[in-house]
């Protein structure tokens, strides 16, 4: 036989068995290492041609025995790859054992001598296998989806199904102790080791499920190769109750008791550093703090919350620690799926301003952004969670006592709150971590300034951006209105004041037309507007009204309308007319059947104060009713003892 016809043997894909997976031998003991290198060493002369006779005198390996080797070295393993030479390893099995007998067992008995009896069944019956799979994974079509259903439900439908099928207690497995239970047992258990991500959801729960895109040993497909090249930006949850006090423009404290509140923070992904925060009062974020995350990590020059805070605290954030990273860019912004992060106008000013890629990441997946998960956990241990007013881990923690009377009791305001959590960022900044080899991150960040090969370079954004509150700005659309024939000038209303200006004041032929105003989201009476039909800029609005000369934030300005509008709604206050109509019914009530006539006077008058109630929502009578009724002398007055608030029966003197 030729070389040729020899080698015909292997494929021509594994030709260069030099390729093939090989184990390390340092791990074996000396007679597993002498027993193994003498396999391969035949292997590797059978494939450069070597004659049979001069690989048995070599290594005293036959042509039989060869051909067994090359077939098991060439058998494809759960990995979808041949072992190769893992093959020759004593012990290593690269086939299943596949039964070809039928099972003769005594009813009854235990369950040996049924080796492989599950696997001829099942490839009997391949739709048995099926259903136990889909059972197992809870994934079965057209069926109510169950919570872990446990192997001995699995067994049962089993068992029920094989009854359908015709078998009887002669057969397997309903002739043996168990009817099967051990060895579908041990297939589920194989099925779940092979596919541990296909069984997680309906085996251990959707956090389970989740988590197994954890460690998978892939390198993530944006990694970090250079500070603030990538930055990740999240929102936590404080558990920590407190006052929030709202002070209006007359000096006005409007309380609003918070017992859980947010912060958002802004991190480089290669040094750990927090470039921006924000606090958030409410239920959940917003579009406008996600903005607000990101201004504040560019500059803190126009912020006022930061700058008084600093002034208190020092410098907290990296543009105010390391000036020349002031309104320094970034290339990649990482996100979760939440609504502040996905909103339009905020993924638009982003990329338009800071002009970086916004990468989304999927839902529920916080090990995407690990980084700055383990950054919120270190800043609420190290203050949040030691106030009285914390809520704690859980309802287990020993620190929670009564969170809410500690924050009255205390009159722990957001002040407080926002102190703490600025003492630990700044703290964060200017301590030594182990993921940074000891250094800090501000510490870290300088080196790498000074350093050309660190990646780290400046790139500020242009002068334009800088000078423009473009990213802050939020964006409406609104509708002209006025009227030429009533001579009603145009103007457009926004949170439910006018505003106008002299150039749309004048301009009739606007009424109608949509406008697209730009909001200030710092100094909310900052307005301006373009047509959006033609484009033409109308400049900066003019309000009226309360709002007109105050230095409120949007999200203030907003939050404050609705805490009046609540106040008013909530206010129990007592209509008068309704103690006027009862009083008009009791005295209905109490006529004679003789004054008829007397009577539907008083009726009517019940129908008139209900007419009233109806076109008025609201009305403000004075306490006391007679004021109504007229000073001036009249000819005919009421009855005497009968009551006439509104003078409805004197008839006034008209002077001649």
């Amino acid at each position: 036989m030729s070389r040729g016809a020899r080698r015909k043997r292997i494929p021509p894909a594994y030709q260069d068995i030099g390729a093939w997976p090989c184990p390390d031998t340092s791990c074996l003991t000396r007679d597993e290492q002498t027993a193994f290198l003498r396999k391969k060493h035949a292997m590797e002369m059978y494939a450069i041609g070597a004659t049979y006779s001069e690989i048995a005198k070599s290594t005293g390996i036959w042509k039989s025995d060869l051909y067994r080797m090359l077939a098991r070295c060439l058998s494809f393993g759960p990995n979808g790859q041949i072992f190769g030479f893992f093959a020759l390893l004593r012990g290593t099995r690269t086939g299943t054992y596949r039964r070809e007998k039928e099972v003769r067992h005594q009813p009854g008995s235990g369950s040996g001598g049924c080796s492989g009896a599950l696997s001829l069944l099942f490839e009997r019956y391949p739709e048995i296998e099926e259903m136990v799979i889909h059972g197992y994974r809870n994934d079965e079509k057209g069926a109510m989806p169950e919570s872990r259903p446990p192997v001995i439900a699995i067994h049962d439908a089993f068992k029920k199904a094989l009854r359908k099928l015709g078998l009887t207690d002669n057969d397997w497995p309903f002739n043996t102790e168990n009817c099967g239970y051990k060895s579908l047992h041990n297939y589920l258990c194989s099925l779940r080791n092979d596919d541990p991500q296909g069984t997680a959801q309906a085996r251990s729960g959707t956090e389970a499920a989740r988590r197994g895109a954890v460690g998978t040993g892939i390198p993530s497909i944006l990694p970090s190769l250079r500070p603030c090249g990538c930055m990740q930006l999240d929102f936590h949850k404080v558990d920590a109750a407190s006052i929030f006090v709202l002070i209006n423009d007359h000096g006005e404290e409007l309380e609003i008791p918070v017992s859980r509140w947010h912060f958002g923070l802004l991190i480089d992904e290669a040094k750990g550093a927090v470039m921006g925060f924000s606090v958030v009062f409410d239920l959940n974020p917003s579009g406008d703090d996600t903005l607000e995350i990101v201004c504040s990590a560019l500059s803190s020059r126009d912020r006022q919350f930061t700058s008084i805070h600093a002034a208190e605290h020092g410098a907290v954030l990296i543009n105010q620690l390391l000036p020349e990273l002031e309104y320094q860019g970034f290339s990649v912004l990482k996100v979760d799926r939440a609504w502040a992060n996905a909103a339009h106008e905020v993924v638009n000013n982003i990329i338009d301003i800071v002009g970086c890629a916004v990468n989304f990441g999927p839902s529920r997946a916080w090990w995407c952004r690990h980084l700055i998960e383990q950054i919120f956990g270190e800043l609420t241990r190290r203050g949040l969670q030691r106030l009285p007013s914390s809520h704690g881990k859980g309802p287990s923690d020993s620190r929670i006592n009564d969170p809410n009377a500690q924050a009255i009791k205390f009159r722990i305001e957001v002040h407080d709150l926002i102190g703490v959590f600025l003492k630990a960022v700044r703290e964060h900044n200017l301590s030594g971590t182990e993921r940074l080899q000891g250094s800090s991150p501000l510490g870290s960040l300088k080196a790498a300034l000074a350093n050309p090969t660190s990646g780290l370079f400046l790139q500020p954004l242009p002068a334009d951006a800088q000078a423009q509150r473009r990213l802050m700005m939020h964006v409406e659309e609104v509708t002209v209105r006025g009227n030429l024939n009533k001579n009603i000038r145009p103007y457009f209303n926004l949170d439910r004041h006018k505003h106008t200006n002299s150039k749309l004041a004048k301009n009739f032929a606007l009424i109608g037309k949509t406008l697209i105003v730009y909001v200030d989201r710092r100094l909310a009476r900052n307005v301006y507007a373009v047509v959006k039909e033609t484009g033409e800029q109308l400049g900066r609005m003019r309000l009226s009204g309360a709002w007109a000369n105050s230095d409120c934030t949007w999200r203030f300005r907003k939050m404050m309308i609705r805490s009046a509008l609540g106040k008013r709604y909530r206010g129990n206050s007592e209509d008068p007319m309704e103690d006027i109509k009862q009083e008009k019914m009791n005295q209905l009530k109490e006529r004679p059947k003789s004054s008829a006539r007397k009577s539907s006077r008083t009726a009517l008058e019940v129908v008139r104060i209900e007419a009233q109630q109806s076109r008025v929502e609201h009305i403000h009578l004075p306490a006391d009713p007679r004021e109504f009724v007229s000073d001036a002398p009249a000819r005919r007055t009421s009855p005497v003892g009968k009551s006439d608030p509104f003078g409805v029966n004197a008839i006034p003197q008209i002077d001649q």
